[in-house]
């Protein structure tokens, strides 16, 4: 049964695709960033109403290598083409976001929206990208779409962390303390809010820094139709 695991506790993956493959560092030949020691442990379990999305290497394998030599830098969970893997327990507080970690689980989507990595993701990786305009106003002028088959798994890990630990399935939105500045799907949060602990939801990493736009130009493509997109 595929399950998310959170201070050593087996928790059952709700609303889960079962043709997609969640895997955990107890698995064998998994992924295991325990022994990196980049996290940090709180004082008491923790229960984050936030959920926060980036992106990081080329598949699962590139991006857990380059979070293992980038210290001190570390995420919850990794999701590419071919499935899911929990690469650090839920309880533990990753190194993925800055002021947030504290208050949220860390994503990685395993692709990079970068256009020199289209040959190699068309011939090494099988991905099935494009390059186009970015539509929005964040990061470079040109990027690559992100592979069908990862945004509908991105999609399945973020629906069912939130409903498996009672996460709002929310955008960032309304007048409420949870709307982004300016742009609803593309602007940045105020300093004072993110420190706050107060976000709740589901939010990219540049909702939370300027200076970041993942995942800014593939929010649409992931999200579009659902309660997260317009």
């Amino acid at each position: 049964t595929p399950h998310f695991l959170k201070n050593g506790v087996r928790y059952k993956a709700a609303v889960w695709d079962a043709a997609l493959p969640l895997q955990t560092w107890e698995a064998p030949d998994s992924y295991d960033l325990h022994p990196d020691g980049d996290f940090r442990r709180p004082k008491e379990e923790r229960h984050p109403r936030l959920l926060q999305i980036h992106w990081g290497g080329h598949d699962r394998a590139s991006c857990y290598r380059a979070l293992m030599n980038n210290d001190p830098a570390s995420s919850h969970m990794g999701v590419d083409k071919t499935g899911a893997s929990q690469w650090l327990d839920l309880n533990l507080i990753a190194y993925h976001a800055g002021p947030p970690n504290a208050f949220s689980f860390g994503i990685d989507i395993c692709q990079q929206p970068t256009v020199k990595s289209l040959p190699a993701y068309r011939s090494k990786y099988g991905y099935d990208v494009e390059e186009i305009k970015n539509p929005t106003s964040r990061g470079e002028k040109r990027v690559l779409t992100l592979d069908p088959r990862i945004a509908a798994n991105v999609r399945t890990l973020v629906f069912s962390l939130c409903e498996t630990f009672d996460i709002p399935l929310q955008a960032p939105r309304g007048k409420d303390g949870r709307q982004a500045t300016g742009d609803v799907w593309h602007g940045v949060f105020s300093a004072k809010l993110v420190k706050s602990g107060a976000l709740e939801g589901v939010i990219g990493h540049h909702h939370t820094s300027a200076g970041k736009w993942d995942i800014a130009c593939w929010w649409q493509q992931i999200f579009q139709g659902t309660a997260l997109g317009d």
